[in-house]
């Protein structure tokens, strides 16, 4: 059980994603810290994931989890092209430090997995820069509600996410690259070792 989930492509960076792991009919019910090490050493080995604070919790702390799904913000990077040269109105267009409100239809892509609705989404800032190596690609870091499909906010999927950077700016935009910068969600504890 994760708190939430991305896209296999987007790195998730900073602390991480807290998560849960039920081992039903567990040889153990403790941790030693020696052994804990052992863990997320042999899990770092592989060098595409790294796992911290390994711990056991107990069942009714798995709330944090459920909760934050929708009640915490993410914080995202999101590196974007566009055809023309990025001007300072387009970074003025995309300049919103008290943030606002999107309404955004489920994404086609998850369709299969999801309800057809449109669900209201808060972006509290979206704060736009020009790469200095690329004048048509624009960095974007964008705090949002949990739940918001980013690369929709950016391209608008055909409309059915707005407004839109795109529409924003008034032109075709692609996701080259997306990161999770931050959860905002304070739990499990960290583990002293």
């Amino acid at each position: 059980m994760s708190s939430g989930r991305e896209d296999v492509d987007v790195r998730c960076l900073g602390a991480g994603r807290p998560f849960v792991l039920e081992i039903p009919n567990a040889f153990r019910s403790s941790l030693s810290s020696d052994l804990v090490r052992q863990m997320e050493e042999n899990i770092d080995v592989s060098q595409k994931v790294s796992v911290r604070d390994i711990q056991i919790v107990k069942r009714e702390e798995l709330i944090h989890i459920k909760m934050g799904e929708e009640q915490k913000r993410k914080c995202y990077r999101a590196l974007c092209q566009i055809s023309t040269i990025v001007t300072v109105d387009i970074l003025k267009r995309l300049d919103f430090q008290n943030g606002f409100e999107i309404q955004q239809k489920t994404p086609i892509r998850v369709l299969h997995r999801r309800p057809l609705h449109t669900r209201p989404r808060t972006i509290y800032s979206l704060k736009p820069s020009v790469c200095r190596q690329n004048k048509k690609l624009i960095i974007l870091d964008i705090v949002t509600q949990a739940g918001t499909y980013i690369k929709e906010l950016v391209h608008g999927e055909f409309g059915r996410t707005t407004p839109s950077v795109a529409s924003l700016i008034g032109q075709h935009i692609d996701i080259i690259a997306l990161d999770v910068v931050e959860i905002d969600l304070d739990w499990p504890p960290s583990v002293c070792t």
